[in-house]
């Protein structure tokens, strides 16, 4: 994460009640809700996804873990990496889908 990313997270923690830290961060993040999410990789005991949520006027994304299973992630050994984070910006591409034939 970059210093500039880093600061503005950590003023929006100190703002919004949340404990001025990477776990601070990280549960700010999680508490936000996601306008995006994007399929990275399959594990065997999750799958990484990446996401992008809204913090005030910044839009912020993400990597994060989603169990396959009854466990969390964490308890799968899998660790949030706050390099991760990073500022994000809206573009839109054009995707070709393929439909059966009646």
């Amino acid at each position: 994460m970059n210093k500039e990313t880093k600061e503005f997270l950590m003023n929006y923690c100190k703002n919004n009640g949340y404990e001025v830290s990477e776990q601070g961060i990280k549960e700010a993040l999680r508490d936000k809700g996601e306008i995006y999410s994007e399929m990275l990789e399959t594990r065997r005991w999750w799958i990484d996804v990446f996401f992008v949520v809204a913090v005030d006027e910044k839009l912020i994304g993400y990597d994060w873990a989603e169990t396959t299973g009854d466990s969390s992630a964490e308890e799968m050994d899998w660790e949030f990496d706050i390099d991760s984070v990073c500022e994000v910006e809206k573009k839109e591409k054009t995707v070709v889908v393929y439909e059966k034939i009646k």
